[in-house]
């Protein structure tokens, strides 16, 4: 999806969009505000986009959707980041 300079989008929106242009193929990331709203926006655009209990899981499915030659994303707060340092 393409956007031109006049159209207004949500943060939401912007972080859909990067995903879709990336090629990214699995989107993980752990249910809260305002992540919600971006999955609900993922899971109609055609990308994997599923839950995990934790943002370690999170991660770890994602880094091992990369090991395997697709592209992945982890979506998570800012407090998610220290429990993704583990692995």
């Amino acid at each position: 999806m393409f956007l031109h300079m006049a159209d207004i989008v949500t943060g939401t929106e912007a972080a859909r969009c990067a995903l879709e242009d990336a090629a990214v193929r699995l989107a993980a990331g752990v249910p809260g505000y305002p992540i919600n709203g971006l999955f609900s926006g993922l899971q109609h655009s055609g990308i994997d986009a599923r839950w995990q209990l934790n943002e370690k899981i999170a991660f770890e499915m994602a880094l091992g959707a990369s090991v395997t030659g697709d592209r992945a994303a982890v979506v998570a707060k800012h407090v998610g980041v220290n429990v993704m340092a583990d692995p």
